[in-house]
């Protein structure tokens, strides 16, 4: 039995939106333009990792194993 979950953490539209700082609208334009990945569960319920949150709000930080 692994000692993590391997699945990344998913928030919703407001979690993300606390975490950058902004409205939950500017959170959907991302996701619609296709900025920040994201999942749709069934029609209405957008889920986007916190990984891509993140990144997004520290552009500076590097992802492990990426290129300089």
């Amino acid at each position: 039995m692994p000692l993590f979950d391997q699945r990344p953490r998913l928030m919703g539209v407001r979690e993300a939106a606390n975490v950058l700082h902004c409205s939950p609208d500017t959170v959907r334009r991302l996701v619609r333009d296709g900025k920040l990945p994201h999942v749709i569960i069934g029609r209405r319920i957008i889920r986007v990792s916190e990984q891509a949150v993140t990144a997004l709000a520290n552009p500076a930080a590097k992802p492990e194993g990426g290129a300089a």
